[in-house]
């Protein structure tokens, strides 16, 4: 029933489990992880605590323990919880995995880039393929030979990662990308960037290759070393002007976007409805200016009373390459506004303004606390101070871009 998302059922199977035997660790390890997929966090760190009271040996409540403190922000304790369950279970690929989160959050980046290269072991990217041939890059000089650097995860991520590509052609390689097909006219912009491919045979000669989201641990990245000089990628000019035309400079021109994938599991924590952006619609002069392509288009069509969002028509970015209309129209905006999708990697990619809003506990990247980051130095990140209270984030939107009008 948990697994088929019945939660209530499941609650009150598992307590009556309990009422029948207490002492049940494992029962109390499977209402625990109930608990935390409700939102109930400190219920179920008290789940947890309790099955570890009765089998203190249980890998699977120890690292689902550290989960929930996560998840309401008690980060110390948590690598705590993840270690004890690597002191039962060095080789636990998902327990490396979740320590790496924590630890990137907290901007331990040399610990976490170390953890994080245990992803590949993890269940969640079985679907991935992992067995590029030849010997794998170790950071050193390249001496001219030709370096494959190929895309893992999600569009995010390689608009994120390809800033590497520079460093890398600076040591002497010929820089060849493997990415999704709907990105390769983006990334080819991206400076150091030889050739970009969209599979891998006999016609892609190379010597060394890399995951794109293995670099910073191949580098040695640390907070002070990002390579943060942007813009990396490159709107296409004639596009630019195009969409320059089209938009006109009328009024403060925001763009806007509010829903990632719904196939990513944590979907429901970044994405907000079109709704909260309505104090931002109300403020004089403002333009609000979708940004938005698939999922959530439908919400345009039921905006509260006086709310006014622009769409750029079925036209844009509808051809095979993903973002290419998104770039240009971003050059003439006065600023992009974005939950934590791949716009927002875009906006800062580009160096244009974006401010990205952020959940309570935010995905590892943004880090904890800090209104910047030092991926993208044209970034400002507004971040939820209790659980789901996105009502309090865009209050503190609508005063900085009041400010920001000079109003």
């Amino acid at each position: 029933m948990l697994a088929q998302g019945q939660l209530d059922e499941a609650e009150t199977t598992f307590r009556r489990a309990l009422e029948l035997d207490p002492d049940h660790a494992e029962t109390h390890n499977n209402l625990g992880n109930l608990l935390r997929a409700q939102g109930k966090f400190d219920q179920a760190v008290e789940s947890f605590g309790h099955a570890l009271a009765r089998r203190p040996d249980l890998v699977e409540a120890h690292a689902n323990l550290g989960n929930a403190l996560k998840s309401r922000g008690d980060m110390d304790n948590a690598v705590e919880s993840f270690r004890r369950a690597l002191d039962i279970d060095p080789e636990n690929a998902e327990t490396h995995w979740n320590l790496a989160q924590v630890l990137l959050l907290q901007g331990r980046l040399r610990e976490g880039w170390s953890e994080y290269e245990w992803r590949t072991k993890c269940g969640d990217f079985r679907s991935m393929i992992w067995n590029v041939d030849g010997p794998k890059w170790d950071g050193g000089d390249l001496d001219g030979k030709t370096i494959l650097l190929y895309a893992e995860q999600g569009l995010g991520d390689t608009l994120q990662f390809i800033r590497y590509a520079r460093g890398i052609a600076q040591k002497g390689g010929e820089v060849v990308v493997k990415c999704l097909p709907a990105l390769s006219a983006l990334i080819q912009t991206a400076p150091g960037v030889a050739r970009v491919v969209s599979r891998i045979d006999r016609s892609v000669p190379y010597e060394v290759q890399a995951s794109l989201a293995s670099l910073p641990h191949i580098l040695g990245t640390e907070e002070e070393t990002t390579p943060a000089d942007v813009p990396y990628l490159t709107a296409d000019q004639d596009r630019v002007e195009t969409w320059r035309r089209h938009l006109g400079d009328t009024g403060f021109r925001v763009g806007i976007n509010w829903q990632g994938s719904p196939s990513y599991k944590a979907d429901w924590n970044r994405s907000m409805a079109l709704r909260f952006f309505e104090p931002l619609a109300k403020v004089p002069g403002v333009r609000l200016i979708s940004l938005q392509k698939k999922n959530g288009l439908e919400q345009l069509e039921d905006l509260p009373e006086g709310m006014s969002v622009e769409t750029l028509g079925d036209d844009f970015d509808e051809g095979p390459d993903a973002f290419i209309d998104t770039a240009a129209v971003m050059m003439s905006l006065d600023l992009i506004i974005s939950s934590d999708t791949s716009i927002a990697h875009l906006a800062g990619a580009l160096a244009q303004p974006v401010w990205t809003l952020l959940p309570f506990v935010p995905d590892w990247r943004w880090m904890l606390e800090r209104g910047d980051t030092p991926w993208y130095p044209t970034m400002r990140l507004f971040r939820q101070q209790t659980h789901g209270d996105w009502p309090g984030v865009f209050s503190r939107v609508e005063n900085a871009l009041l400010q920001r009008m000079g109003r």
